[in-house]
């Protein structure tokens, strides 16, 4: 769960970048529009599921279907993304403490075979939604 306390670092060191490179006045009002949209969105995400969200963009996606674009397959696109996240925050947890258990510390030696374990992992997830897809009938034709 992220707060603004969070985001304040990002936000401060903005102000302080936008300060050195324009004005004081300029540095502030970008600051504060980061700061309230940063918190719009913590707020946005806190309240919403997925499948709301999906919704959100299928709505916004609309005026596509101009150019034949289906947005239902958007809408199950961003499902699949959103859905996916926590699965990849678990692995990488769980990648991290099998790493502190083989008491191996991650520099530039060994980052690439771990990396590639992860990706690998990766890969067939993807393959594995795909074949669902396929399995469900679902085509982006």
């Amino acid at each position: 769960m992220a707060t603004s306390i969070h985001v304040l670092p990002v936000i401060i060191f903005t102000f302080i970048i936008n300060y050195m490179l324009d004005n004081f006045y300029n540095a502030l009002w970008i600051g504060v529009k980061l700061f309230i949209v940063c918190n719009i969105t913590i707020v946005y995400s806190e309240t919403t599921n997925v499948l709301g969200i999906a919704e959100t963009i299928k709505t916004i996606c609309y005026p596509l279907k101009l150019f034949k674009v289906n947005t239902d397959d958007i809408k199950v696109m961003i499902c699949i993304s959103l859905s996916v996240i926590p699965i990849l925050k678990k692995d990488l947890y769980e990648l991290k403490e099998a790493c502190k258990t083989k008491k191996i510390t991650l520099n530039l030696k060994n980052i690439k075979t771990v990396l590639v374990k992860f990706f690998l992992s990766l890969i067939l997830r993807v393959n594995e939604i795909e074949e669902s897809l396929i399995a469900k009938r679902f085509s982006n034709e």
